[in-house]
């Protein structure tokens, strides 16, 4: 008998319940409503793969909400549907305020030592998890969560 390659799901997860978390998220970050239907389908369906990994697996509904945010934001950058400009511009700053505000934080990760640096970009760019971050670097998994705090405490610094 073949195996699944995918693990066993939660009993007693509302996949309707948990598809509706995902669209209110989506349509949180985007502007048109057929992409954020498609962010919170590939949401529900990360979640359905890596339901395992679900840290609240009697809660899922924070879980699956920040996979939608993050696909939301996927969608945004792979379909240039929202700027890092628009989004600020949306959030009440002026143009030069947006820019300067991604030269800021570009500069601040580029003050971050080489390892935070990875860490923190691998985690927010290519959402990658801290185990996954961990497997590809070879690294302790208490390692590359201790980078990613002091990461954040130093970005928050420096911003």
């Amino acid at each position: 008998m073949a195996q699944s390659r995918f693990p066993p799901v939660p009993e007693g997860w509302d996949w309707t319940a948990l598809y509706a978390v995902a669209l209110r998220e989506a349509r949180a970050v985007l502007r048109d409503e057929h992409a954020a239907q498609d962010a919170a389908q590939e949401a529900v369906l990360r979640a359905w793969r890596h339901s395992a990994r679900c840290r609240s697996p009697d809660s899922p509904e924070a879980w699956v909400r920040t996979i939608a945010r993050r696909e939301a934001l996927r969608l945004t950058q792979r379909d240039g549907e929202l700027s890092s400009e628009q989004a600020s511009l949306d959030a009440g700053e002026t143009g030069v305020e947006a820019i300067g505000a991604r030269i800021d934080v570009r500069r601040a990760v580029g003050r971050l030592g080489d390892g935070e640096r990875v860490v923190i970009e691998q985690h927010y760019f290519n959402d990658l998890s801290c185990a996954q971050i961990a497997d590809a670097l070879e690294l302790p998994l208490g390692t590359v969560k201790i980078r990613l705090y002091r990461a954040r405490h130093r970005l928050r610094e420096h911003l």
